[in-house]
Parts: C-alpha cells; sequence; structure tokens
C-alpha cells in the first residue's frame, strides 16, 4: 500500500519476534494496533499477566494511517436519549484529556497539540444537524467558541467550534506507546490467531495460550462472539491526501454534510505547512474507481491554493448509529466500531473495557454495549448484508485471457480464479483469489497494489500476505505458473 504522510519510509518496529511455544496468561489482547495498545496500557499495572498478539508488524496496522484527530464534536448517526448522549460526550471529552495524559506520562514526542475542533455543513440537511448539535452542546455546558474565519468557499457554510480537541501524528504517538510498553507487557508480532476458543487460542504455528481473559481488540472482529458482526458491521475506506501550503494552524475541520464528509486539518511546520484532506468514505462496494480524481476535485474546490504532495488510503468499522461497539461476554471481550473517530473512540472504549475487567460490578454503558442494540434487524444491517452478497457473488467473472500476463489480471485455473503477479520477465506468481474469511472473490486495487475483499475488507499483498482483518489468513500462492499441479496451464 502507499506509504503515508507520517511514515514516508515504511517504517516498522523489528526489534519483537513471534510467539513459538504454547503458552499460559491471565489476559490476552489480540491485535496490536491502537485499541490493542492502549487496552495495555490500561491494564499495565493491574498486577496480572498480559500478552499482545499482532499477526503482522508492530506500526503496521490502519490506524496509523488516519488523520490522527482526538475530538467530541462528533455526530452519532442515531439519536441517543439526552442522558445517553451527555454521557457519550462526556467519555469522550474524557478521551481526548486521556490522551494528553498519556503522552505527559509516557514522555511520547508525537507533535500533540490542542486544536479547535470545527463542524461544518453547507447542504439543509447539514445545516440542521449543525443546529441540532448547537443546541445540545449549549445545554450541556461545552465550550464553544465563535468559528474561526474560514477560507472561500467554506465560509458559505454553516459551522460551530468546540474549544481544547487535540491531535498528533498517529505513527509517532503508537511507536512511543509501544516502546513505553515494551518492559511492563509481554508483546509478540508476525503471530496471527487461527482459532479462538473459551480459554485457549490457536495461532498460525500451531502454538496454544491458554488465558483466563481476553480482549478481541482487532479492526473488525476476530470472533463473532455470536454477534454476528459481518451483518452489522460496514467496512468504509477513504483516501488522504496531503497538500503542500495552507494558512490554518490551531483548527481542524469536519463536515457533516452526509453526501460530502470530507474532512481538513493541519500538518508540517510553519515553515513547509501541509495540510491533510481526507475525501469521504465509502463502502467498498460503492469505492469509487478512481479515488485520486475525487480528492483531486474535493482539493480543487477547498484548499486550490495548496499542491500535491502524496495520498494514501485508509478503513475504518462503521456501525449504525455511529457509536463504538463494546462486547463484553464473560471473560472476553471486543471493541469495535470506531466510525471515523478511531483515536477518541478506542480510548474510551479501553478505558470502559479495563474499568470493568478491574471492577467486574461495573457495567458498561447500555448505549454501547454490542448486544441488545436492536440493530440486527435494522435497514442499515439489511443493506449491509446485500452489499456484501453483491460482493460474493459479483466479480467472479473472468475475462478472456490475454498475452502477455500482467500484474492484477484474473485467469481461471481449474475452475477457480487466480491473480497473476509478474515479477520479472520469466518469472509470475498465481495467488488464490477467495478470501479466506468468507470466500468472497478478490479483487485487484491498482492504487495500492493489494488483493481486496469487497465484502468485509480484508486486503492482502500481491505475495498473498494477510493485511487486515477479519482473515488471518494468508492466501495461498505457487511460485511459479504450472506449480499448482503436473498438468497444471
Amino acid at each position: 500500500m502507499h506509504n503515508t504522510y507520517w511514515n514516508p519510509d515504511n517504517e516498522t518496529e523489528t526489534s519483537f519476534s513471534a510467539l513459538h511455544e504454547d503458552m499460559e496468561t491471565d489476559l490476552v489482547i489480540v491485535g496490536g494496533g491502537l485499541s490493542g495498545l492502549l487496552c495495555a496500557w490500561q491494564l499495565r499495572n493491574s498486577g496480572r499477566q498480559l500478552v499482545v498478539l499482532e499477526k503482522n508488524a508492530f506500526l503496521a496496522n490502519n490506524s496509523v494511517r488516519n488523520t490522527g484527530k482526538v475530538c467530541a464534536l462528533q455526530l452519532p448517526g442515531v439519536s441517543l436519549s439526552p442522558t445517553a448522549a451527555a454521557e457519550y460526550f462526556r467519555l469522550s471529552l474524557q478521551a481526548v484529556d486521556d490522551f494528553e495524559q498519556l503522552i505527559r506520562q509516557a514522555g511520547i514526542d508525537c507533535g500533540w497539540q490542542r486544536q479547535t475542533a470545527v463542524l461544518w455543513a453547507q447542504s439543509e440537511q447539514g445545516r440542521a444537524l449543525i443546529r441540532q448539535q448547537r443546541q445540545f452542546l449549549t445545554d450541556n455546558n461545552a465550550q464553544l467558541l465563535c468559528p474561526p474565519t474560514l477560507p472561500s468557499p467554506l465560509d458559505q457554510g454553516e459551522a460551530i467550534a468546540l474549544a481544547r480537541q487535540g491531535q498528533l501524528d498517529p505513527f509517532r504517538f503508537q511507536k512511543g506507546l509501544l516502546h513505553a510498553l515494551k518492559n511492563k507487557v509481554q508483546l509478540y508480532d508476525q503471530t496471527p490467531v487461527v482459532q479462538i476458543g473459551d480459554h485457549e487460542l490457536i495461532t498460525e504455528g500451531n502454538y496454544r495460550v491458554r488465558f483466563r481473559q481476553l480482549i478481541i481488540a482487532t479492526q473488525f472482529p476476530a470472533a463473532e462472539m455470536k454477534q454476528l458482526y459481518s451483518a452489522r458491521l460496514q467496512i468504509r475506506r477513504e483516501l488522504i491526501g496531503a497538500f503542500h501550503g495552507g494558512g490554518f494552524q490551531d483548527w481542524y475541520l469536519n463536515s457533516a454534510d452526509p453526501d460530502a464528509a470530507f474532512s481538513l486539518r493541519s500538518a508540517g511546520s510553519q515553515h513547509d505547512p501541509v495540510i491533510l484532506l481526507a475525501a469521504p468514505p465509502h463502502p467498498l462496494c460503492q469505492h469509487p474507481e478512481d479515488p485520486r480524481q475525487q480528492l483531486q476535485q474535493l482539493q480543487q474546490t477547498l484548499i486550490p491554493e495548496t499542491s500535491w504532495h502524496q495520498c494514501w488510503s485508509a478503513q475504518d468499522c462503521f456501525s449504525r448509529d455511529a457509536l463504538p461497539l463494546i462486547g463484553n461476554r464473560g471473560h472476553r471481550f471486543l471493541l469495535t466500531g470506531y466510525s471515523g473517530w478511531g483515536y477518541t473512540a478506542a480510548m474510551m472504549a479501553s478505558r470502559l473495557i479495563a474499568e470493568t475487567i478491574l471492577d467486574p460490578g461495573r457495567p458498561l454503558p447500555a448505549f454501547l454495549r454490542s448486544d441488545g442494540r436492536g440493530d440486527l434487524f435494522s435497514r442499515f444491517t439489511a443493506e449491509n448484508l446485500l452489499d456484501s452478497a453483491r460482493g460474493f457473488l459479483g466479480g467472479r467473472s473472468v475475462p478472456e485471457e490475454k498475452q502477455p500476463h500482467q500484474t492484477g489480471m484474473v485467469v481461471r485455473r481449474q475452475g477457480r480464479r487466480y491473480g497473476v503477479v509478474v515479477i520479472d520477465e520469466t518469472t509470475e506468481l498465481l495467488v488464490d483469489l477467495t478470501c479466506p474469511h468468507l470466500g468472497c472473490p478478490l479483487h485487484y486495487n491498482a492504487m495500492d497494489q493489494t488483493w481486496d475483499c469487497p465484502c468485509h475488507g480484508s486486503r492482502f499483498t500481491l505475495e498473498g500476505k494477510s493485511l487486515t482483518s477479519p482473515s488471518a489468513t494468508d492466501l495461498q500462492h505457487y511460485p511459479a505458473v504450472n506449480s499448482l499441479h503436473p498438468h497444471f496451464k
């Protein structure tokens, strides 16, 4: 995938190793991205033996690819009761403060800044949401400010501004957090988990880890826990661009327009200012064929004085009501569904799970629990299932094979679809294009040079290595065109 502005050299952490033995522990955390590391931080002094298992290298996850905003100025998609909405706002504000405290306590140099958050809209529907949110924040004594002077064409919209929100460099933050945990938690990378049982899990190397408690902290849940997350969560992908130039430093902006949910923030320095522009996220089945064109059009409309630097993709799990899902079934916990607010929601969810683990009598907020949300038979879930069905049934046809082969071509051999990867003039790979998660047909992503699942967001390198959940298994690949079978042609 394309390198990000935060990590232009695609640096990963190489000082850790894979798990190569059976073990027993008090608590195991599956997933070493933002959620997993924050859970480990919250529980580091609990007296429990903690183990974190990451399937790839640390610092190679989705949460180091976003825009690094920490913010309580959000718009949940379904109205909460006034009491629940006030509690969610309080938890979001607390998450911002928790980041500042963690960064200071661990001494992490990640460019943390308190910023004014701006929520903006131009459409009638978006303006109505702005007015509704303004009234809610006023009723809850929020630190509302007069919105900053916005450049054209943003000055044509309606906006509200909330003081003392935060932004950071997501890569430097996670790198610092990883090193702060190094001597407190057992950290293993390159350790995919292929099976999760009641008190035992099995890794790809067939090593068994016995545990008393479990936290599933992968972006898309690594286990359903009888909650049908594959139907209740929708993966959406966005393109983020870094642009040289720009004239704002002390605020960032999110659009509340339902059909144009872009965001802007500053980065870089005063001598080399950079603006990060995130295009609206799209469900995988509706992702634009050329997302760069959409991003360039946004840039020319919103920040035409800037110049193109680079772009990359990021993706997240969205729930029906745009609220995180926190699961708790006895000794097993899960956090997911951050709906584009990964840093705020991850801190909130990790704190709540840690508090419940340390005090089992303390219940999770009912409106954040993954069960009892009333979304299983919702229109959102029905449409999500329909999209997954389209992804599962579509794309199975294979065009007429042409020579010479090119990377990204799909060919059929013995009734199955395979992707062609051209290594050089004499060497090719064939990769089985059946997603190991639920069998959806994978597609070639020319921009990111990956094989992508249109159903639930699993992504694989050209050689078939699993990059993102829910699949924890690599694709079958064959080092030469004829190596599948003596008569394979």
